[in-house]
């Protein structure tokens, strides 16, 4: 029996792809980088190892997108701006919420009031007429 190239467990013929002049259970047959399960239509090979196209070590010059100097000033950009964003929505929040507590807090010493008029009402001695 032959072993896979990633595992080094036995191969059998119902789970095989022979790429890359090696055996690999077609779970173990991914991306190095980004663990994508690749088939032999989707690989792309590089020092007998098996990327996907995005990974492909010789197309990249840098070891991933994200890393290009104008990619990591726009997410510092883009990650001020949401956290800006995100404080003027919770302050928006908060001053509407206070609001609301502010205006049901008037409302109950209002009914408080109230009550307490009709009760001192209701204490007062009822002369006939």
């Amino acid at each position: 029996m032959q072993s896979c190239a990633r595992c080094g467990f036995v191969v059998y013929p119902a789970e095989k792809i022979n790429c890359i002049d090696q055996n690999w259970h077609k779970a173990c047959f991914h991306c190095d980088v980004c663990k994508m399960v690749l088939t032999p239509n989707n690989f792309v090979s590089h020092k007998k190892r098996p990327y996907c196209s995005v990974h492909n070590p010789r197309n990249n010059t840098f070891t991933s997108v994200y890393e290009t100097p104008i990619n990591i000033n726009a997410k510092k950009q883009s990650k001020a701006t949401s956290e800006l964003k995100y404080r003027e929505d919770g302050d928006r929040f908060m001053s509407s919420f206070h609001s609301d507590t502010r205006s049901m807090e008037k409302a109950r010493l209002a009914s408080q009031v109230v009550s307490q008029v009709s009760s001192s009402e209701s204490n007062w001695p009822i002369h006939p007429s």
